[in-house]
C-alpha cells in the first residue's frame, strides 16, 4: 500500500500576514499587589460563582460558531482568535479581558489561596510579566481562567514552568511577554494552536494533544528551544534543536509554534533534513533527492514515543473494514476520555486531525475534531469513516 503523505498540499487556515508590529502599550493594569495573599479575601464562594466566571471567561477567549468550511473540511463549531491576535492588546478582546480580570478578581483571591505558597508566588510572576507595561490582558485572563477551572492545581509543574520563562535567558530575537503570552494561551485554549501556511499538521496536531494532555510539557519543550543554545531534551532522550530560520519564516505562526513545530518535523523524518524556510523534507541517496512536504503516520510515531517516552504504534488502513474497526477504536478511547491522533485524506494529500469526541446533531452522528487549522470541526461519522487513512496510537491503552 502506497504511504499518505500528511499534510501535502495544505490551504492556510488564515491569509499569511507579516507578523504584527511592536505591541502598543495601553494604560498599566491592576498593580499585582492587589492579589498579595496578605489582601485575599478568606470566603469560600458558592460553585455557581466560580462556574459563571468561567464561562464567561470562555466566552471571551474562544470563538463559538457554526459555519461550513469553505474548503468543505467539515462545519466549523469553533474557531478560536490567533494566540498573537493583535485584538490581544489594543481592541475590542483586550477591553472584554480586562472587565472579566476584573469582574473575577474576587474569584481569583480566594483561588489562590488553594494553592502552596510557591504556586502563588508563580502565579503572580507569570501575571505581573504579561501585564507588564499594559501587556495582553487577554493572555491574564488565560492565566486566571486556568486558575479558577482548577487546570494549575491539576498540572502542578505547569506554574513552575510558566516562571520559569519570566526569568530564563532567552535567545536575544525573542521577545519574552510575548512568549510568554503565546504560551498562556496555547496551554488554556490548545484547539488555537494554528499550523497557518505551513505543512507541519502532524507535530502542530501532536503538539494540541501535547498541550491538552500534558501542558507543563509542552511549556517545558517550548522553554528550552527559545534559549540561546536552543536545545532541549526530550522524555525519550531525544535531542530537539532550534531550527534555522523560524524567527522570521513569513507565516503569522505563534512565537512557540516557530520554535517547536520545526523542531518536531526534523525529529519526525529521522535522517532526512527538513528546510523551515522551504517547508521541505530532504531525503538523499547517493546521487538522488527526494524532496516532499509533511510527514507520513510512521514519522508521527516517531515523535510520539520520543514526547511520550514510551511506546506507540500506527496502523495503516486500506480497506472499509479497517476503516470502520479503527473507529470501533477510536470510540473506545474517546469513551475513556481520551484524544486520538487520525491521518484522513484531504484533497489530493493527507491531513492529521486530533479526533476529541462524538455528538449527534439532528439525527446524525458527527466526529468532533481539533484540525491544526487552529479550529474545532465537525465531519457526518459516515464522512469521515470513509476518508480515515491510519490512526497513532498507544498500544499499552488499557
Amino acid at each position: 500500500m502506497s504511504r499518505l503523505r500528511l499534510d501535502g498540499p495544505v490551504p492556510r487556515s488564515n491569509p499569511v500576514v507579516p507578523r504584527p508590529p511592536a505591541r502598543a502599550k495601553p494604560a498599566a493594569p491592576t498593580p499585582a499587589s492587589a492579589f498579595s495573599p496578605a489582601s485575599a479575601v478568606r470566603v469560600a464562594l458558592r460553585p455557581p460563582v466560580v462556574s459563571d466566571a468561567v464561562r464567561h471567561t470562555r466566552q471571551v477567549l474562544e470563538r463559538l460558531i457554526t459555519s461550513k468550511s469553505p474548503r468543505g473540511a467539515g462545519v466549523v463549531v469553533e474557531d478560536a482568535p490567533d494566540v498573537n491576535d493583535p485584538q490581544d492588546v489594543s481592541g475590542r478582546r483586550a477591553e472584554e479581558a480586562r472587565a472579566a480580570l476584573a469582574t473575577n478578581t474576587l474569584a481569583e483571591r480566594v483561588a489562590l489561596m488553594q494553592l502552596s505558597e510557591s504556586d502563588r508566588a508563580a502565579y503572580l510572576a507569570v501575571r505581573r510579566e504579561l501585564l507588564r507595561d499594559g501587556g495582553d490582558p487577554v493572555a491574564a485572563l488565560a492565566l486566571q481562567t486556568m486558575l479558577l477551572e482548577g487546570r494549575l492545581a491539576r498540572h502542578p509543574q505547569l506554574l513552575a514552568n510558566l516562571q520559569a520563562v519570566v526569568s530564563q535567558a532567552l535567545a536575544p530575537e525573542l521577545d519574552r511577554q510575548q512568549l510568554l503570552a503565546d504560551l498562556v494561551q496555547e496551554v488554556a485554549v490548545p484547539e488555537a494552536i494554528n499550523q497557518t501556511s505551513k505543512g507541519t499538521c502532524v507535530p502542530t496536531a501532536i503538539g494540541i494533544q501535547l498541550a491538552m494532555n500534558d501542558p507543563a510539557e509542552y511549556v517545558r519543550l517550548v522553554s528550552g528551544l527559545a534559549t540561546p543554545e536552543g536545545t532541549v531534551v526530550t522524555r525519550g532522550g531525544d535531542v530537539l534543536r532550534r531550527e534555522p530560520g523560524v524567527f522570521d519564516d513569513g507565516t503569522s505562526r505563534s512565537t512557540a509554534q516557530r520554535l517547536l513545530a520545526p523542531a518536531l518535523m526534523e525529529l519526525g523524518n529521522g535522517d532526512h533534513e527538513y528546510d523551515n524556510g522551504a517547508d521541505q523534507n530532504q531525503e538523499r541517496v547517493l546521487w538522488w533527492t527526494n524532496e516532499y512536504q509533511g510527514l507520513y503516520p510512521e514519522q508521527a510515531d516517531r515523535i510520539l514515543e520520543s514526547l511520550y517516552g514510551r511506546d506507540f504504534a500506527y496502523h495503516s488502513l486500506g480497506s472499509q473494514t479497517e476503516r470502520e474497526r479503527a473507529m470501533d477504536y477510536v470510540s473506545e478511547r474517546l469513551a475513556q476520555g481520551e484524544s486520538v491522533l487520525v491521518a484522513v485524506a484531504w484533497g489530493d494529500g493527507g491531513h492529521q486531525l486530533l479526533v476529541t469526541g462524538t455528538e449527534l446533531v439532528d439525527g446524525v452522528e458527527y466526529v468532533r475534531y481539533v484540525n491544526p487549522w487552529g479550529r474545532v470541526e465537525r465531519l457526518p461519522m459516515s464522512e469521515f469513516v470513509e476518508r480515515m487513512r491510519a490512526v497513532n496510537y498507544d498500544p499499552n491503552a488499557t
